[in-house]
């Protein structure tokens, strides 16, 4: 087929919520070059990601998932595929892209694999690990292309399965949004945050996978040690009304800001003084490249791809995942705003690091190239 002009691309995201993958997706169709590539999207659920693609008019279609075996649902897309013309289908993450490829596969629509960090990981029963395994095994051998965020995903990959190839393409941002030149809302006045105080926040989804609760504990020694600290928990998910639970709990509960996610997140990051991202397991992380280019200092576990973007005490700080994580996190806290000399290294090496490796027109460009690459192979 000619690709003189626009390819007709659509992203299946599971979800409309706003985490790592939906932000990916928010920023490649944004920076997509319309000449080049037309983006349509489908999720599977509504969400604050749907309410900003349809703000920038980009075609969204909710199709609400009750059932993997709806076949109505199937003919509905189905329609959908065949009345858009889809050229190319692009997959962000596992769910969306079981779902998507054989229907796809029976249309003869190629399809791309975004792999944001796998859906396997240490902390499951044996049997699901097992299962997620041969799922991942299976998708990826469908799929025309896959691509990886992290050489990490990547490696994990070729180790795992005999014959597995994929392109390593990094999350990029949108340095100008993330940029600490310009102005912000006063979202310190409105949490009740003293100016002069420290303030940690923690942004993600309340999930396993991210370890509110591990954050909570981190805080909790912490704030026992310094008076003039608080803490943002900005997020929503399964985890969130455990999240609410354990903050009763604590002796630092009133000096704990729990809210919903932003669309203003420059703003909330602005806010902050450090990041922190306890995760069990990652692809590549884009809250923390979103964090460092806003010159936050970042604390984050030392798993996949963020052992990638992050150099210990040089960027950032990593710790291990371990039994005493908590406690690991709340003395790696204390140690940053304890010593400005290492506070203000950190942060500004954090914005050349983004600025240098992790732009999101650089990101852009590469995907479409392997648009382009797909289409003619």
């Amino acid at each position: 087929m000619s690709i003189a002009k626009p390819i007709r691309v659509l992203h299946v995201i599971r979800q409309g919520l706003i985490g790592g993958g939906e932000s990916h997706v928010l920023t490649l169709v944004e920076k997509l070059d319309g000449k080049s590539v037309s983006s349509y999207v489908l999720s599977f659920t509504d969400g604050p990601m749907v309410q900003q693609l349809r703000a920038m008019n980009v075609p969204v279609h909710v199709i609400p998932i009750k059932n993997s075996l709806d076949w109505g649902l199937y003919s509905r897309v189905r329609k959908f595929l065949i009345e858009e013309q889809i050229d190319l289908i692009h997959a962000h993450g596992s769910r969306a892209c079981a779902f998507i490829i054989i229907l796809a596969r029976l249309l003869k629509i190629k399809v791309i694999y975004t792999i944001h960090g796998w859906s396997f990981h240490p902390s499951q029963s044996a049997l699901i690990n097992f299962l997620r395994r041969k799922a991942e095994s299976i998708i990826t051998q469908l799929t025309t292309l896959n691509i990886c965020v992290s050489d990490s995903n990547l490696l994990t990959g070729k180790s795992l399965y005999k014959g597995f190839k994929a392109k390593v393409v990094k999350n990029g941002i949108d340095i100008q949004k993330f940029s600490i030149s310009q102005m912000f809302r006063d979202y310190r006045m409105e949490w009740e945050v003293p100016s002069n105080a420290k303030l940690i926040l923690y942004a993600a989804r309340m999930t396993i996978q991210k370890q509110p609760i591990v954050a909570l504990e981190a805080f909790e020694f912490v704030a026992k040690q310094i008076q003039d600290i608080f803490m943002v928990m900005v997020g929503d998910g399964e985890l969130l009304d455990e999240v609410r639970e354990k903050i009763q709990t604590l002796s630092s509960k009133d000096r704990i800001r729990l809210k919903s996610f932003y669309t203003d997140m420059p703003g909330v990051y602005h806010a902050s003084d450090v990041f922190i991202l306890p995760s069990l397991w990652e692809g590549l992380p884009i809250a923390l490249l979103e964090a460092m280019s806003m010159g936050k200092v970042v604390i984050a576990t030392a798993v996949d791809g963020t052992k990638e973007l992050i150099q210990h005490r040089h960027n950032g700080l990593l710790i291990d995942v371990s039994d005493s994580i908590s406690r690991k996190l709340g003395r790696s806290i204390v140690e940053v705003v304890s010593d400005q000399f290492l506070f203000k290294e950190l942060s500004s090496q954090a914005i050349k690091t983004v600025e240098i490796e992790y732009n999101s027109v650089v990101m852009a460009n590469k995907i479409k190239d392997i648009y382009q690459e797909c289409l003619i192979s």
